[in-house]
């Protein structure tokens, strides 16, 4: 006679929140579940930020921390790691609070170079995938070396450094505050939307038409312009 095999564990999904992260912050999304058995006790959790961009392995899966195969884990950039400190689960909810904060603040790199600067980057990252190898973290914009120059002149530092505190302004506001002319306003701005550091688009303005407006690409990141002389 057979021996009854012994029955699977039934258990159901009763919590599933998601965030997206704008993209503007970096992009990719924060996923918590969590299931439990019939009997109410929580058998399985899982806790992600995923990020294609950022990572491709794992399903995209860039941080995370789950007890699949029966143990706590650690998922990051592929690595997985055993946790050996783990004391409660709402410390472990804290811990990726914490690390996720800085995760999807990628830094921004603004480095000189021109198209094939770009294409030796790009292929760097290719032989990272085609090698199976964990692929390096990149948030690059490329500019050329003599508009970089420009960029770092003091007037265009501050306008950035106004723009991330403000995130959008009216062109006018923007004028008065930085105390410049509509031409040199409109120079520097043109050159910093080439390189996609702010977007400058009309917006109606009830009863006055419209009015141009000012926002900035960037979130809280932090920028690096990194130049070799």
């Amino acid at each position: 006679m057979k021996s009854k095999r012994p029955g699977k564990i039934k258990f159901k999904k009763v919590v599933s929140e998601q965030f997206p992260i704008n993209p503007k912050r970096g992009g990719g999304i924060v996923k918590i579940d969590a299931w439990e058995k019939e009997q109410g006790e929580v058998i399985k959790y899982s806790m992600a930020y995923i990020n294609h961009l950022i990572f491709s392995g794992d399903n995209g899966r860039v941080l995370g921390y789950d007890n699949a195969h029966n143990f706590h884990h650690r998922h990051y950039l592929g690595e997985i790691t055993e946790l050996d400190d783990f004391t409660s689960y709402y410390e472990l909810v804290e811990r990726f609070e914490k690390e996720n904060k800085g995760v999807h603040k990628m830094t921004i790199e603004i480095k000189p170079g021109g198209l094939s600067d770009f294409f030796v980057s790009a292929k760097e990252t290719a032989k990272e995938i085609d090698e199976g190898r964990k692929l390096t973290p990149k948030n690059t914009i490329w500019i050329d070396p003599t508009d970089l120059m420009a960029i770092l002149k003091p007037e265009r530092t501050k306008l950035i450094q106004y723009l991330r505190k403000k995130k959008k302004v009216v062109f006018s506001e923007l004028m008065l505050d930085m105390h410049r002319t509509p031409v040199s306003l409109n120079n520097d701005l043109k050159i910093l939307s080439q390189y996609q550091l702010v977007n400058i688009f009309k917006e109606s303005n009830p009863g006055h038409g419209v009015h141009k407006v000012i926002e900035a690409t960037f979130g809280d990141e932090k920028i690096e312009f990194k130049a070799v002389l």
